[in-house]
């Protein structure tokens, strides 16, 4: 396994831990900044994954991850989006909102990236005890 790949996964780890400091606390602007290097780590992570030749439950876990990362922004814009299209119709009634893109982006994708980043720890865990080359 490369060293890039293991970089970009704890980047992404870092990258997500900054977004949930950003979200809980006072300094909105934290979150906004660390949007767009969240996408691109996760489409970065999802063709490493996929370039190297990685089998069984470690590939499945990363990819669970990169795919996590890139469907929670999909899904945050397409909430805004269609909110903002039918802005009209959702006031007409009862002040409604658009829930399935809202809900993935805030419940599905990111306990989705949780599993993935904890099972994909656990698998480089057991790789590196298996495997005496797993850096190279």
């Amino acid at each position: 396994m490369k060293k890039s790949l293991l970089l970009t996964f704890w980047l992404l780890v870092v990258n997500f831990l900054v977004i949930v400091y950003g979200m809980f606390s006072i300094k909105r602007k934290i979150t906004l900044i660390a949007m767009l290097p969240f996408l691109f780590l996760g489409i970065a992570l999802i063709f490493l994954t996929l370039r190297q030749k990685i089998k069984g439950p470690l590939k499945k876990f990363l990819l669970l991850t990169g795919i996590s990362t890139v469907g929670f922004l999909i899904s945050a814009v397409l909430h805004n989006l269609i909110y903002a299209m039918f802005k009209g119709y959702f006031d007409k009634t009862a002040g409604g909102d658009e829930v399935v893109f809202f809900a993935l982006a805030v419940f599905v994708c990111p306990i989705a990236f949780c599993i993935g980043a904890i099972g994909s720890i656990v698998s480089f865990i057991k790789t590196k005890k298996n495997d005496s080359k797993f850096l190279e």
